[in-house]
């Protein structure tokens, strides 16, 4: 995946381009915190899957990451449509379904370009993988924050831990806001339909609660995707320290799967771009009361690789002739 900051930068950034370009632009400004978790939401469970020693079983972040990962979003946006628009809840939930949707472009869009870079996908070149997202988080962090991810605090400037926190219940500060942890829960349980037996582990007020230990950079000073991954050896640098080879490799020379090559900056700003589009056409979506337009922008992609999976070559509608 893109690191934790670069999803949260996205969605960021992504508020920031659709400004006055429709109605429900001022409630995802207003209710922005909500878009920034949401663009972890696929990641969320990850941390309690680690503790709990559950990554090599059933998980839900997999199933978000590749099991019906447009039919998710549909369904919220089904959801938004029927609710009553004027409603703190609409725009809490459309808040963190817009940050949901931009995980899901990001991931697609970007992960065949980390593939293209580091030469392979991430079952095969795991390592590899991870430190070219990290080079990213450093990079784009600094630059579009001036502060060092290593330095960043949880409470001032870009304040994650406050975020994080922003969207807790406002009466139990270890869960998730009531309104977006039934959201989610419905709309995991009514996009997998054939994993009922799991259902009993939909856990999102859990998933906040570790999220939000393991974010504190005060009271646990290890980098952030040290802990979503548990790999030891993975650690934030300072941008000063990134190597010319890796300098030149993932920021300056970055290597596309069309073939060019661009700066990571470029890229980064077309995914912007893209979240941000898309994000307006699903306004328009949930305006028209209808949900059949989705499939023009959104499809069930593969997260890990940005391939759609919603068509088998080999077997084709209506059987062979």
């Amino acid at each position: 995946m893109p690191a934790t900051f670069t999803h949260c930068l996205i969605a960021q950034g992504a508020t920031d381009l659709i400004r006055k370009q429709h109605p429900y632009s001022g409630k995802i400004a207003m209710y922005n915190q909500f878009a920034r978790i949401g663009a972890a939401g696929p990641d969320y469970p990850y941390l309690t899957d680690i503790i709990n020693g559950m990554l090599g079983g059933h998980n839900w972040a997999n199933r978000m990451h590749y099991e019906n990962t447009s039919k998710i979003i549909e369904l919220g946006a089904d959801k938004l449509l029927k609710m009553n628009k004027d409603d703190n809840n609409f725009a809490i939930c459309l808040s963190w379904l817009c940050g949901y949707v931009s995980h899901v472009i990001v991931d697609s869009f970007l992960h065949p370009v980390v593939n293209s870079v580091v030469g392979g996908i991430y079952l095969f070149t795991h390592e590899n993988h991870r430190h070219c997202e990290m080079i990213w988080d450093v990079h784009i962090f600094k630059n579009r924050t001036g502060d060092e991810i290593r330095d960043a605090n949880p409470r001032n400037g870009f304040g994650y831990l406050n975020t994080l926190e922003d969207c807790s219940d406002p009466n139990d500060p270890n869960h998730l806001h009531p309104a977006i942890s039934q959201f989610w829960t419905e709309l995991l349980q009514e996009a997998h339909p054939n994993a009922t037996a799991y259902f009993d582990s939909i856990d999102p007020d859990t998933w906040h609660e570790n999220y939000l230990k393991r974010v504190n950079f005060i009271t646990d000073p290890n980098p952030i995707f040290r802990h979503v991954w548990g790999f030891k050896d993975f650690e934030y640098k300072y941008s000063s320290e990134i190597s010319e080879e890796d300098t030149d490799k993932y920021i300056k020379n970055v290597k596309l799967p069309d073939g060019r090559t661009v700066t990571f900056d470029t890229v980064f700003d077309e995914t912007l771009r893209m979240v941000a589009d898309i994000w307006i056409k699903l306004f328009k979506t949930i305006d028209a009361a209808t949900t059949k337009s989705m499939g023009e922008y959104l499809k069930d992609w593969n997260l890990d690789t940005g391939v759609n999976e919603d068509k088998i070559d080999l077997w084709s509608k209506g059987g062979s002739n």
